[in-house]
This record gives C-alpha cells, structure tokens and sequence, in this order.
C-alpha cells in the first residue's frame, strides 16, 4: 500500500507524519491471509503534491470499483489533503478520476484534472483551499495531459494534441473510430492560457516536435520541456531533448544535446540551474544519472559521480544543494549534493519503505516522499 510520508527541518531523515489509507474492511478484524476480495479492495495514494508553505498535502487516492456492485471500469481517484498533524480532508469523491493535483504557487487553490459532468475529456479544475466548490479553467478540444502554473498563479500551460483534422473527425462520427498504432498519432504542443482573461484562448506555442514535460522557472521567464520529434514510442524514450522555452514567445532558447532515456527535472530556487535525471548514453536501459546544467550555457555536467545507485526523482533543497531520491540495490536512499558535485550525503532506508516519489516546497525544508512497504 503506497503511503504519504513528510520530511522537514532540512534535514534527511523522515518524520512520524503518516497517512493511513484504510480499505472498507479495515474496521473489522484483519484475516491472515489476503485473498482475491481485499486484494480488489486495496487503495493506494498515487499523485501528490504539497503547498508551497510545506503545510499540506494533496494527493489522489485510488478506490477500486467494488466488483460485486458496480460495473466493471477504471478506478475512480478521489482528491485529500493531508496536514501536518495527519488529518485527511476529502475535496473530490465518488465517481470521478481526479488527477495530477498542484497547488497554485500562492498557495489559494488545488487544481487537478478531470473529466466531470458534460466535459468530453480531462479539463482542468481548481477548487479554494479555503472552501467552496471546484470550478473548471480550461476545456479545451482535446485532453489535457499535463498542466503548470506560472509563478504569478494566473497563467498556466498545458500539454494537449492538436485537434484530428476535420475529414477524420467526419469519418469517426460515421463509426470508423478504430486506433491504428502509431499510424494516426498527433503531436503533444503546449499551450499557455492567462485565466484571469474571461474571452482569452489559449495560446498555441510553435515548436517543432512533441512536448511531455512542464516546469515553470521560479521567475516565470522560461519553461523546461522535454521534445521528441514524434509522439511515438521509440522517439519518446530515447530522443527526447531537455529543452528550455521562451512561454510568450515559443522561441526555444536552448536545447541541451542528451542521448537517451530522460527523467525527472527541476528548476533551482533562482532559475539559474536545471537539474534532471537522464542515461549515461542511448545505451543505458533507464535513465539513472543526475546531471545539472545553467540555463544560459549549454555545458552539461554529470553531478554525481562513483555512485553505486540509481537517481529516479530530483529537487531543490537551496540555489546550491540539489536533493535526489534514489534507489540503491534493494533499499531507497534519499541524497543532497552540491552543485559543483560537493558534500554528497545519502540517508539509505534499509528498514523503512521504499519510496518512488518526492516533492519539495518552496521554502526548502520540507519534502513530501510517497512509498510502499510489504505490509
């Protein structure tokens, strides 16, 4: 069962905050064994996400259709907050698949994305940490798949394919909507939208390529992307280029010249650095290195060197510590390291969890860490 775990202080060691995730039998007494009943019961946390003062949690929990009452479907995901007292809230429930949660980086708003009521794919919502009702900001005319806020907390950009060319969309309203394998693929694009313009459109971002990745620098001057150029599978796991954009302009500002697998990234606290994880070359079956660049330069320098373990998540500690989560043979171990490759420190959790996820507020000293154990 994945779970939510919140580090603070600075430091690396976990604290005691937990979640716990109860499945509708946990009320009565607990069996022995699992069988294929509980098994389709079973609910984990899957997105998460944390305020920028680090004192709450957004995250989807994944509540299984019930097998001998409804029927047969996707889970449905409902949206919680968490505070730092272990207190769960519901905000979205029932049968819905709310995804993706952010907090708008003035802390006022969890927006996730789904679809709802009459939306004919996932848009976009927002719903007051305050209280009040969720309200819907984009629905647009394909799926949205990835969104981020601008630092300003009124624009956003969002990934989506462009729309399937009228003689297609003619033929799939007469039944000929089958899917042929990366035959009748569109390009991901990204898009910008200012929400707080009521008449606006979307505005489409002219580069060539198809987009998977959204990173807001922390000033709002630029936007860290990934490109491949075609959305099919081979171009999207091993041609992907960390690419960094103008968000007014589309003007690709630079594009770093990487080989292989990519992974995570993330901006520095000043928008100087780009840490990301990516293969050591297009040979290396998963991407694994943690490696940092500066955003006016086009020098990629390899940040930790003679490790006998493999990078999965990166975040920003400070302008100088770059934080990393990594699985290190069997066990997890979360990182820091300077970016000149100094003072690397590991904490390895060889009897706690293993941990897929991190998230880092903005102020730096807490971190959110989602796992899993055999219990």
């Amino acid at each position: 069962m994945k779970r939510l775990f919140l580090s603070g202080g600075g430091c690396l060691l976990v604290a005691a905050l937990f979640c716990a995730l109860l499945t509708p039998c946990a009320a009565t007494a607990q069996p022995d064994v699992m069988t294929p009943e509980l098994y389709a019961q079973l609910r984990a946390v899957h997105d998460v996400a944390i305020s920028p003062d680090g004192n709450l949690i957004a995250y989807t929990l994944v509540v299984p259709r019930n097998p001998f009452v409804e029927e047969d479907g996707k889970a449905h995901y409902h949206l919680y907050t968490v505070d730092r007292n272990g207190q769960s809230r519901a905000w979205v429930t029932g049968e819905v698949r709310a995804t993706d949660p952010a907090f708008t980086p003035d802390g006022r708003y969890i927006s996730y994305l789904a679809e709802r009521d009459e939306d004919d794919h996932d848009a976009l919502y927002v719903i007051p940490v305050a209280g009040g009702e969720s309200r819907k900001v984009i629905e647009f005319a394909t799926e949205i798949k990835a969104y981020a806020w601008a630092p300003n907390s009124r624009e956003v950009a969002f990934l989506a394919k462009d729309s399937l060319p009228d003689e297609i969309e003619k033929l799939e309203d007469m039944g000929f909507d089958q899917e042929i394998y990366e035959e009748d693929w569109q390009p991901v694009r990204i898009w910008v939208l200012d929400t707080d313009d009521s008449a606006g459109a979307p505005r489409r971002l002219e580069i060539d390529g198809s987009a998977r990745e959204l990173h807001w620098s922390p000033e709002g001057a630029y936007l860290a992307t990934t490109i491949a150029p075609t959305p099919l599978v081979d171009d999207r796991y091993m041609f992907r280029k960390v690419t960094i954009v103008d968000p007014y302009t589309g003007t690709v500002v630079r594009q770093y010249d990487t080989e292989g697998k990519l992974g995570d990234l993330a901006f520095s606290p000043d928008g100087q650095h780009l840490a990301f994880v990516a293969g050591v070359d297009i040979n290396d079956p998963k991407e694994g290195e943690l490696w940092l660049v500066t955003v006016d330069s086009d020098e990629i320098t390899k940040l930790v060197t003679d490790f006998d373990g493999h990078v999965a998540r990166v975040g920003w500690k400070d302008n100088e510590t770059v934080m990393f989560l990594a699985d290190v043979h069997v066990h997890t171990g979360l990182g820091r390291v300077k970016t000149d490759g100094s003072d690397m420190t590991m904490k390895r959790f060889d009897d706690g969890p293993v941990f897929r996820y991190l998230k880092i507020a903005a102020d730096g000293n807490t971190m959110v860490l989602r796992g899993s154990d055999y219990n």
